[in-house]
């Protein structure tokens, strides 16, 4: 699976490395949820072939403040897309804050 990934894009190296030796090789739980408490804003298009929204939908869960919002975008692409002015304006909304 890490040579696959590893692979796949030769110009995204240095991240793929990062992802694999943080999160697949990592000794410790990936996630620490409880440590996480600050208001945070997932953005996802349920079209995106390379992370599913169920991804997403448990950082939702797990996070104590978190909010979930999808849109049609480009896949994995945030900013392109039919709904990327939306999900533009919900960014600004959101570090605007109340």
């Amino acid at each position: 699976m890490v040579a696959t990934v590893l692979g796949e894009e030769a110009d995204s190296w240095r991240g793929e490395i990062n992802d694999v030796c943080n999160v697949f090789l990592a000794k410790s739980a990936f996630c620490q949820w409880q440590h996480v408490t600050v208001p945070t804003l997932i953005l996802h298009d349920r079209e995106d072939k390379f992370v599913p929204v169920v991804h997403a939908e448990l950082a939702a869960r797990h996070l104590t403040n978190a909010r979930l919002r999808t849109f049609h975008l480009a896949g994995h692409i945030l900013w392109l897309g039919p709904d990327a002015h939306a999900m533009h304006q919900t960014r600004i909304a959101f570090v605007r804050g109340p």
